[in-house]
């Protein structure tokens, strides 16, 4: 029985969306992010936002994150974010694990978890 999925494309732009779209003057406010910065992750959030929506359907394919033109342009953005940001020497760390149990009735129940972390590289 599966009870959840993923969708990496649309995921990564709703995480983008909650913790810049929705938080941004906070991180002006405590001089998190300077103007340049912000002109960066602006360009970013109007990328998706033109993606959004019926406009380009395929963008959010997670089929297409490594083949297409738009993801490498996300790619590019993001790097560029990246340096201005002072944070270009961090990478990802990612344990994936997979419990398997049961349900209350019985059934098969496996429970997903993914921890990111970052480090310096």
């Amino acid at each position: 029985e599966i009870v959840g999925y993923g969708n990496a494309a649309d995921e990564m732009a709703d995480d983008f969306d909650t913790y810049y779209s929705h938080c941004f003057q906070d991180y002006i406010n405590i001089n998190l992010i300077n103007s340049e910065q912000k002109e960066l992750l602006d360009t970013l959030d109007k990328f998706f936002d033109d993606q959004s929506g019926n406009k380009n359907p395929e963008f959010w394919d997670d089929n297409n994150l490594n083949s297409s033109f738009e993801w490498e342009t996300v790619r590019e953005y993001a790097s560029r974010i990246l340096i201005v940001l002072q944070k270009d020497n961090l990478t990802i760390e990612m344990e994936r694990t997979i419990e398997e149990t049961k349900s209350n009735d019985g059934k098969p129940l496996f429970i997903e978890s993914t921890k990111i972390t970052l480090v310096k590289k």
